[in-house]
């Protein structure tokens, strides 16, 4: 082959992929900060298609990098509110957005780059870059996707379209009968009795009783303990099943276990103790508990507690919170324990215990140095 031909062929895909890495890096980034302005967090940003080469956390949110950039996605934990259809609307658009802003920078910047390479070469870069971005923005506003999630732990693809689509046709507005299911799914992590039929329209008016929840959560984030209180003793009077309490319950104490929250530790770890009290048998109590009792300096209870969830084979939530607590509790003592324990975490982790798993794994990197999450 001519060398200047081969030259220009590596031009053109050398700088394609350099372009595109950055319209996937500044895309998802403006999807996170729209997240952070409206106050949902981002758990999981995954950056090109493919298997990782590269895993690194930023506070709590695992980032994962691969140099191809076809596809790439953020989970974000969103509050189950009446204004989630919005929150989703303004996400959703941030992507495409900035996705718009590169596709107009493209030209000016190539225009000012004096790159040493042969006109050929250059052009056909800058044309394949162009293409490459223009079809990623259109793919992006392709309604494709499946609003229900049918499996705990099991996420179908949206695209950002797709998520606009439900927004403008009401369809976020509503419960479908498979967001039925998904809210029975969670009940049923406690109360495998519980039925679909009996599940509120949690995404059209919310009952009394879920929205004292999400002025909790509220009460939470504002420091206000002594609201929270009332009000969580107003839910339990509310509450119209047991298993629907435990998991507001639970809900509540597993938020110190991804944030940093040393003032409401001690309520967590008392609606903690409640919920076990409810459901003595669920093996995700009492890892909820478990983590707490460390959490709260007592790691000898803590870790007894952690002993049978670390083993279920049918609770990856129980068993993945119990490894990243014993793997911390382990840490300074039993270093190659520890790492034991965490390579489980990493391997149990899903899109409801990731935030465990990314608040552990960055107190262990800041004490030893950045964890693989593998043996």
């Amino acid at each position: 082959m001519d060398p200047v031909i081969l030259v220009d062929v590596l031009t053109m895909a050398l700088c394609a992929l350099v372009w595109m890495n950055l319209v996937v890096i500044l895309h998802e980034l403006a999807r996170c900060l729209v997240a952070w302005t409206l106050l949902v967090r981002p758990r999981c940003v995954l950056l090109g298609s493919g298997r990782t080469w590269i895993r690194f956390h930023i506070g709590s949110v695992e980032v994962r990098w691969n140099p191809i950039p076809l596809l790439s996605t953020t989970a974000l934990s969103f509050p189950m509110r009446s204004s989630l259809g919005i929150r989703y609307c303004l996400c959703a658009l941030a992507g495409p957005l900035m996705d718009a802003v590169m596709l107009n920078a493209l030209l000016p910047v190539a225009a000012k780059l004096n790159l040493p390479f042969s006109e050929v070469g250059y052009l056909g870069a800058v044309v394949i870059s162009y293409t490459a971005a223009l079809f990623m923005f259109v793919m992006n506003f392709l309604p494709f996707g499946s609003w229900d999630e049918p499996e705990s732990g099991h996420h179908t693809p949206n695209s950002d379209g797709y998520l606009l689509w439900l927004w403008l046709n009401g369809s976020l507005s509503r419960m479908t009968d498979g967001g039925k299911q998904i809210y029975a799914n969670w009940v049923q992590y406690y109360d495998p009795k519980y039925k679909a039929g009996q599940a509120p329209a949690v995404m059209q008016e919310l009952p009394e009783y879920l929205n004292l929840h999400d002025e909790a959560m509220d009460d939470i984030e504002a420091g206000d303990y002594t609201s929270l209180m009332k009000k969580v003793t107003t839910l339990e009077e509310l509450t119209p099943s047991k298993g629907e309490l435990v998991l507001m319950l639970d809900r509540l104490a597993t938020l110190p276990l991804a944030n940093d929250m040393p003032e409401y530790l001690p309520y967590a770890l008392g609606f903690a103790e409640k919920a076990h009290l409810l459901m003595p048998d669920s093996l995700t109590l009492r890892a909820t508990l478990g983590a707490l009792q460390i959490e709260s300096g007592n790691t000898e209870q803590g870790m007894a507690l952690l002993q049978e969830p670390s083993k279920a084979k049918h609770d990856r939530a129980a068993r993945s919170i119990a490894a990243c607590y014993l793997a911390y509790s382990q840490l300074l003592g039993d270093s190659k324990l520890a790492r034991e324990w965490l390579a489980t975490a990493f391997q149990t982790r899903d899109h409801g215990t990731v935030y465990v798993y990314n608040q552990i794994a960055a107190r262990i990197q800041k004490l030893r140095g950045r964890p693989d999450g593998r043996a």
